[in-house]
C-alpha cells in the first residue's frame, strides 16, 4: 500500500512540476476548492446509493484532492502529506486514549455502585473484612495497580489483617458476584 501511495504522491508532484501539466501547475488551494466540494458530494451520493464500485472511485478522487492540496502546501513550505498523516494518527491515538480512560472510569464507577448494592448480611466475618477492604481499594482505583494480583493481595492483607490464604479464600464469594457484574458490563447492560 505504501508503494501505491508513494506512486500517487509522485504522480501529483510530477503533474505540478515545471515540465508537468500547465493546468495542474496553476492550481491553488482556492482554485480547486470547488473540486473538493464536488468530489465530496459525489462520494456522499455513492454512499447513499450503496454503490460500492462508485464509492471506491469517489474515495480515490477524494484521496487525490488530499494529495493535491498536500503537494501545494509542501511546495509553499507549509506542510507535507506526512505531516497530515502524523497529525491525524496522533489525534486518533489521543482520542482513543481518552475514550479508554473514560470507559475505564465508567467501569469503576459502575462497579463501585454495584459493590455498594451488594447484600452483605450473609457474609462471614472474614468475607466482610475483605469486602470492606475492597471498597477501600476501589474508592480510589487510580492509586493501586489493579491488574497486579500480588499487589492487591498485599493491600488486602494490610487492610484486613488476614494472611494471603485467608484473603484468597474469602474472595471467592465476592469473585462470583464480580464475575456476574463483569458479564453484564461486557454485554452493555449498564
Amino acid at each position: 500500500m505504501m508503494n501505491t501511495l508513494q506512486s500517487l504522491r509522485n504522480t501529483v508532484a510530477r503533474l505540478r512540476a515545471p515540465d508537468g501539466c500547465i493546468w495542474d501547475r496553476e492550481q491553488t488551494h482556492q482554485s480547486i476548492r470547488d473540486c473538493l466540494v464536488e468530489e465530496c458530494a459525489e462520494l456522499l451520493d455513492a454512499i447513499d446509493r450503496e454503490d460500492y464500485p462508485h464509492m471506491r472511485e469517489e474515495l480515490g478522487d477524494m484521496l487525490l484532492q488530499v494529495f493535491f492540496h498536500a503537494q501545494i502546501a509542501e511546495e509553499a513550505g507549509r506542510f507535507t502529506i506526512e505531516d497530515i498523516a502524523k497529525e491525524i494518527d496522533d489525534k486518533l491515538i489521543t482520542e482513543n486514549e481518552y475514550d479508554t480512560y473514560r470507559e475505564d472510569r465508567e467501569f469503576w464507577e459502575h462497579l463501585w455502585k454495584e459493590i455498594e448494592s451488594w447484600d452483605t448480611g450473609n457474609l462471614k466475618p472474614n468475607e466482610k473484612k475483605v469486602y470492606e477492604a475492597i471498597k477501600i481499594l476501589l474508592s480510589n482505583p487510580d492509586s493501586i495497580e489493579i491488574f497486579n494480583k500480588k499487589a492487591i493481595y498485599l493491600y488486602l492483607r494490610e487492610i484486613t489483617g488476614l494472611n494471603t490464604k485467608q484473603v484468597v479464600n474469602n474472595l471467592n464469594k465476592l469473585r462470583n458476584t464480580y464475575a456476574t457484574f463483569k458479564k453484564k458490563w461486557n454485554k452493555g447492560e449498564f
